[in-house]
């Protein structure tokens, strides 16, 4: 099978929208933007983080990502937190509200990929699994000087 990088980009993409799509989201999930998300739910799953993590974690500048900090901190979704072991450190962490929010969101992910995998014998599941980690490694080792610099 011949499968060049713009295939499998699309391929990517279009898994991306199919998931959204199949998202039913109640209202109040509903305004969440998509940055706001992937940062809740990165939370969800890390634990509370410094801001320059998260920044750093999304490549996006400071400045940047205190907006999405802010615009969640508005909505009652985290709150922002003093270290106890360095005070001078502020962490994000999720609210009770922004956990019940997550536990909504991941349930319903769950759901959806459970139908995924009931669907698919387990050659491919395993397949499909193991593409994934490697995937999930290669970028965790990845940086921009791979490509020799920035990309665009």
């Amino acid at each position: 099978m011949d499968v060049n990088s713009r295939e499998i980009l699309t391929s990517i993409f279009d898994l991306v929208l199919a998931f959204s799509k199949r998202m039913v989201f109640n209202a109040e999930a509903a305004s969440i933007g998509s940055m706001e998300l992937y940062v809740l739910l990165y939370l969800f799953f890390k634990k509370p983080k410094k801001m320059s993590d998260i920044a750093s974690e999304f490549a996006m500048t400071k400045s940047n990502i205190t907006l999405v900090i802010d615009s969640l901190e508005k909505k009652g979704f985290v709150e922002r937190e003093r270290s106890d072991d360095d005070r001078r450190v502020l962490l994000v962490k999720l609210t009770s509200k922004g956990e019940q929010i997550c536990h909504q969101i991941v349930e319903q992910l769950s759901k959806l990929i459970q139908r995924v995998i009931s669907s698919l014998p387990p050659d491919d599941l395993k397949v499909i699994s193991d593409g994934f980690t490697r995937l999930v490694n290669f970028f965790k080792n990845f940086s921009q000087s791979d490509l020799g610099g920035e990309l665009v």
